[in-house]
């Protein structure tokens, strides 16, 4: 935000409300494109990060008697083939993938669903509610980091 208001309480709402950086009048220009190039960077730190936990994975990854093929697309728990859907599927593939990493439901949204997050949004939730229900006892590990999101507990 670029604003004259420059009382705190104008900087925290404009910050709360979403903003990714609040700058007051006056300012200098090179303040200005200097926040911009934090911003930027950030942002292709995160879009990179994106692209690598969507590259393709090649070969089969296993968590006791869980297995998912990413070239067949299949699931297999104790030697019975689950019923998953895509988004399930590869949600279950980037949390076993990345063991006891944890993933907040923006980023989730951005990396799996492909589309940006929007307040209130509980896909994330409900996907993983169905998980847990269709992995049975493997579901406990997939466990939710309260205030940080969910991981795959090895």
């Amino acid at each position: 935000m670029l604003t004259a208001r420059s009382e705190e309480a104008d900087r925290v709402l404009g910050l709360e409300v979403g903003a990714d950086d609040y700058l007051t009048k006056p300012f200098s220009m090179r303040e200005l494109l200097a926040r911009v190039r934090a911003i930027l960077r950030r942002t292709e730190l995160l879009q990179k990060e994106i692209r690598a936990d969507r590259a393709p994975a090649d070969r089969p990854v296993q968590s006791g008697a869980f297995r998912l093929d990413p070239v067949k697309r299949t699931a297999v728990l104790d030697s019975q083939e689950l019923e998953l859907t895509p988004i399930e599927f590869d949600l279950l593939l980037l949390l076993l993938r990345n063991p006891g990493r944890a993933f907040n439901r923006t980023y989730l949204l951005n990396t799996v669903w492909d589309q940006q997050a929007v307040s209130g949004d509980r896909a994330v939730d409900n996907t993983v509610m169905r998980l847990r229900r269709k992995l049975g006892t493997v579901g406990e590990r997939l466990e939710t980091g309260w205030g940080v999101g969910y991981r795959w507990r090895e």
